[in-house]
């Protein structure tokens, strides 16, 4: 569920694809380039505008690409989620090490995990028209790329890493084949087969 209708994304992403139809007109956009920047348009503006449960991330900017044999890849920056808290002198935000290390315990970064997925299937619910139809072979790939916002100290240097930051800095990566997402749209593959079906994979790169 998204914070706006499905409606306002929608009309994002017929505005999109009226941009991108008239660049192809100058050749700069093929179909399917056009339908990948529809799709990466609505996915960002998707998670931007979350309205289910709270997820434990920042998200910024999508970026998009298509590799013929490969398919559609799409990485989104999903920054951890800032901590502000307030306390008897004052308020504070992520402040000291211990604080940011301890609120990302394992299992706040295991529901961190299972909220990432949730939106992902959630997204291919609601706009699996928007993506492009593939070639057979093909597959679309949409990664979380997981870490810390870089910190600032006072002087303006940046800040070390915590402790357990790594635990943190992960990629999601939750792939679809090209014929099990065809077969969603047309119906004959059913939600939960189609959930089923996608792989889930997570990386410490």
């Amino acid at each position: 569920m998204v914070k706006y209708s499905k409606y306002l994304l929608t009309l994002i992403g017929l505005f999109v694809a009226f941009q991108a139809t008239a660049q192809m007109s100058s050749d700069r956009f093929s179909p399917l380039q056009r339908d990948l920047e529809v799709t990466r348009v609505t996915l960002e503006n998707y998670l931007k505008r979350w309205g289910g449960e709270m997820m434990l991330n920042h998200f910024d900017k999508a970026e998009a690409k298509y590799q013929k044999g490969q398919g559609v890849i799409i990485t989104v920056e999903a920054n951890n989620a800032d901590i502000y808290m307030s306390v008897h002198n004052g308020s504070f935000r992520n402040a000291d090490d211990n604080i940011l290390d301890t609120f990302f315990s394992d299992d706040m970064i295991n529901l961190q995990k299972q909220r990432l997925e949730e939106a992902i299937k959630s997204f291919f619910e609601a706009y699996k028209s928007y993506l492009p139809k593939l070639d057979g072979g093909e597959k679309v790939t949409i990664t979380f790329d997981v870490k810390d916002r870089i910190r600032k100290q006072k002087n303006g240097k940046q800040q070390e890493p915590t402790p357990l930051a790594h635990k943190r800095t992960y990629k999601m990566a939750a792939e679809i084949s090209a014929s099990d997402l065809e077969n969603y749209k047309a119906g004959s593959l059913s939600e939960e087969a189609f959930n089923r079906n996608m792989k889930i994979n997570y990386s410490n790169e």
